[in-house]
């Protein structure tokens, strides 16, 4: 009896989850209402946060948590094979693919798959550009900028810039400035800006 009642939910929450990604992602809700119908639903996604239209999230929704004030872009997908998890302030561009699952094809067993989930962890203030895929069991850290196009296959190390498929070191950015550029893109009124400094005092020789 157990084991139907919980068949049960599971169909229950794929259709759930189905008209959830259908209304709440559409074109006709508004970018800040979109997250309110996918919280209502049980996915964990943190205050101020925007999502675009088009938004493709699968089950099981504990597998799925987004931060405050993240700013995700049309038409991106999350697997949610294993946990994904995106940290505040993060920019996440348009048509990103979060794939947490690993199908590896046996050259002497074409009909033999080993299949394997990792998690997926991005830190805080991360940009990430659009049409970018990240593989399973991956970190991103902190104020990473991951350029558009890449594919992410191993970890980036914080306030790393990197680009390519697969993505490569490009160069590494400062914190403060990673920080400003952040701010820039999700408009914050909260952002520090850094006094200029009057030298018109200063002897001259």
């Amino acid at each position: 009896m157990l084991a139907y009642f919980e068949d049960l939910d599971k169909l229950s929450s794929f259709w759930l989850v189905s008209i959830t990604n259908l209304f709440g992602s559409s074109q006709f809700a508004k970018k800040k209402l979109r997250p309110l119908i996918f919280r209502l639903v049980g996915f964990s996604i943190g205050n101020s946060t925007s999502i675009a239209k088009g938004l493709r999230i699968f089950l099981p929704r504990r597998r799925l948590k987004i931060g405050k004030h993240v700013n995700i872009k049309s038409n991106c997908f999350f697997d949610n094979c294993d946990m994904i998890t995106i940290g505040d302030f993060s920019h996440i561009g348009a048509h990103a693919n979060f794939i947490s699952e690993i199908r590896e094809q046996w050259h002497y067993f074409p009909d033999l798959r080993v299949i394997s989930n990792n998690s997926i962890e991005i830190a805080e203030n991360v940009w990430i550009g659009s049409y970018v895929t990240l593989i399973a069991g991956i970190k991103i850290g902190y104020g990473a900028i991951i350029e558009n196009g890449s594919i992410v296959t191993k970890d980036v190390l914080p306030n790393a810039v990197i680009a390519g498929a697969p993505a490569q070191l490009i160069r590494f950015v400062d914190d403060s400035n990673q920080s400003h550029q952040v701010a820039q893109i999700h408009s914050l009124s909260s952002m520090k800006v850094c006094p200029k400094t009057d030298h018109s005092d200063e002897a001259t020789t």
